[in-house]
């Protein structure tokens, strides 16, 4: 009988070794467009992260922009009465000169500013919202989703300082890259300083033939060995509740491995500060996770 059972073991053995590696491959499917799904809802809550952050940042110089305006039309009208009287006076021409030229300053001043917000967010939300693959430099690239980052960042005492070398071309996905930026600058923000001493995040990259190594790093606590171990175990957080999701490190990783074809690593010194390496072809894999 123990024979027999063993035969039949033996025959029914590729069978079933068969039905749990599809089961395996079902199961790891499954976990990919979760990943993937994360990865579009978080590109999505930062989009509306960073929509409240400029729009919030648009109402000091529209607001400026609109008290201007209204204080040029009511000095004209007092002008055009001043001539409608025949009472006018070459100081009170000289007057209204001054302040329709003080106000003008003040105007464009203020509609530039703006203007500027809003260039910085446009090109960050079109990427954002469409992932699409397209040549660009990554010096600027960066500096937009940095500008874009910062008001949402300007209540904080640290410092994001770029040292990006000039005139790397890429022909890749900037809008995951955006996201890495922002999930590796909030992550250090969340978990890296301490808000009564002011932290200094660097963000550097360097050509190094095909590829591009860019460097986060910042002066921070620094992470512990154990904490390490984890770091791009999705949920993994030492802040879940107080802000953390535990899903920015799987992000990152799974963004710069499946998307932009590189690779991502972390070093720490407790009490040294934290240094994230991300290496990245210039020119992307012609298919995602290829």
């Amino acid at each position: 009988e123990a024979e027999a059972r063993i035969v039949e073991l033996n025959a029914t053995l590729e069978n079933r070794v068969a039905e749990r590696t599809a089961e395996l491959e079902s199961a790891q499917q499954t976990l990919r467009r979760s990943q993937e799904d994360l990865s579009r809802s978080e590109a999505r809550a930062t989009l509306g992260t960073l929509a409240a952050s400029v729009s919030h940042e648009l109402a000091t110089p529209m607001g400026n922009s609109m008290m201007t305006a209204s204080t040029l039309a009511d000095q004209a009208r007092d002008f055009d009465k001043l001539i409608a009287s025949g009472q006018l006076r070459r100081s009170d021409l000289n007057q209204f000169v001054a302040q329709v030229a003080e106000g003008n300053t003040l105007l464009v001043r203020n509609l530039e500013r703006a203007a500027q917000l809003l260039k910085n967010f446009r090109q960050v939300a079109a990427d954002q919202a469409s992932e699409q693959r397209r040549a660009f430099d990554l010096r600027q690239a960066i500096q937009e989703v940095v500008n874009t980052l910062a008001p949402s960042l300007k209540s904080k005492p640290h410092r994001v300082v770029l040292d990006v070398a000039p005139d790397i071309a890429m022909d890749s996905y900037p809008g995951p890259l955006g996201q890495v930026v922002i999930n590796l600058i909030n992550n250090a923000y969340l978990h890296a300083f301490d808000d009564k001493a002011p932290g200094l995040f660097t963000i550097a990259a360097q050509a190094e033939g095909e590829w591009v190594n860019l460097t986060f790093h910042d002066n921070g606590k620094g992470i512990s060995d154990e904490t390490l171990k984890h770091m791009f175990e999705p949920f993994f957080s030492t802040k879940i509740g107080r802000g953390g999701t535990g899903l920015g490190m799987s992000i990152v990783e799974n963004l710069v491995s499946k998307t932009l074809g590189g690779h991502v690593s972390v070093q720490s010194t407790l009490g040294a500060g934290t240094v994230v390496t991300v290496n990245i072809p210039r020119c992307a894999p012609t298919s995602r996770g290829e």
